[in-house]
């Protein structure tokens, strides 16, 4: 009997001061003050950029654990630029036949993209049908 009005005592004064920091610091008073709104992950997956730029390096490294081969392209307005192909989910990729063959890419060949915005800024030619990445002029 003891054990469990202990346990209860317990449970009440941790479901009290989580109210007590809940009605404090309510979500919408934090956004509010500018934080933002998504991590920008989450934010950044809905927007498409379109960049085109001459292929600086392939580093195909991570696609020996199925991870993306990452293209930089230089750019003489926006400058650098990460483009992040998948490796091992190619043929499942939404833009598969629009895609140019990133391991075929060498430096020095211009290049054109259009991806969503993922992670650190990286451009993910994969998640919708209008994407793509093309080769426009080899080296």
């Amino acid at each position: 009997m003891n054990k469990t009005l202990i346990a209860v005592i317990i449970l009440a004064l941790v479901a009290a001061g989580l109210y007590a920091v809940l009605t404090k610091y309510p979500r919408q008073a934090v956004l509010d003050e500018g934080a933002p709104q998504m991590p920008s992950g989450e934010q950044a997956a809905s927007e498409d950029r379109v960049a085109s730029g001459t292929v600086v390096s392939v580093d195909a490294e991570q696609a020996m654990v199925d991870g993306p081969v990452l293209v930089t392209i230089l750019n003489e307005t926006e400058g650098i630029a990460v483009i992040a192909v998948p490796s091992m989910g190619l043929p499942t990729c939404a833009a598969r036949d629009n895609m140019a063959d990133a391991f075929a890419l060498m430096a020095g060949d211009y290049i054109e993209v259009r991806g969503s915005i993922g992670e650190e800024g990286m451009i993910i030619p994969c998640m919708s049908t209008e994407h793509y990445l093309r080769v426009v002029a080899p080296m």
